[in-house]
């Protein structure tokens, strides 16, 4: 499990004990839903969490027992293609078409699930759970609000060169392929990740919700 809580900036960093954790533009500590978060003003601000595309967190096919992530989020403004989270490997979570998506792809399958009627300058706990055999949840403030259980078939494109990055508030170069990506204009705050399923982290007393 990674947490990275957003309550400080050092330099260009995020001190953490697990990650090395890099802001670009420099952004901005604001009161947050607990403690401090991070705001983000859309024009290339956002959060660098390195590489990790031969480890679960950045490379969706190497979660065999699921992927489960969450943050608090407040939306300042809402742009086509505008990224919330990417991996580059798998995990994208952006706006488009009045709506929140969020797509998991893993070899050739996709899974993805869209939130409508989110509202801006409100508090939203998002939460994505993903399991190769139990598809794709999506929660919204600890509710159930869409699934996928089964994947669409998709073409599996050759990745670029360029290197998978994990992250927070802007898209890598693959998602921009097709079309001009936009970073976060948002306040972003407590910032999970874990290498399991949600259902899977209840049972055990990891996570509690409710």
């Amino acid at each position: 499990m990674y947490l990275i809580d957003m309550d400080q900036i050092s330099g260009n960093f995020i001190p953490n004990a697990d990650l090395t954790v890099q802001t670009h533009g420099n952004p901005v500590l604001v009161p947050g839903k607990l403690r401090s978060a991070i705001r983000l003003d859309g024009n290339g601000q956002y959060v660098d969490v390195g590489d990790h595309s031969r480890a679960c967190l950045g490379n969706v096919e190497l979660c065999r027992h699921g992927l489960t992530q969450s943050m608090w989020i407040q939306f300042r403004e809402f742009r086509d293609s505008m990224y919330y989270m990417s991996n580059g490997r798998g995990v994208g979570v952006f706006h488009t078409n009045g709506k929140l998506h969020v797509v998991i792809k893993a070899a050739d399958k996709q899974w993805e699930v869209t939130v409508p009627d989110l509202q801006k300058d409100t508090w939203y706990f998002v939460e994505y759970t993903w399991h190769p055999e139990k598809g794709l949840q999506v929660f919204i403030n600890n509710r159930f609000v869409g699934s996928r259980e089964t994947p669409v078939t998709v073409q599996q494109r050759p990745h670029p060169g360029t290197e998978s990055l994990v992250l927070i508030g802007n898209a890598n170069a693959v998602d921009s392929d097709f079309e001009q990506t936009f970073s976060t204009n948002g306040v972003i705050d407590e910032v999970e990740m874990w290498y399991r399923d949600r259902d899977n982290l209840i049972a055990f007393d990891y996570i509690l919700r409710g």
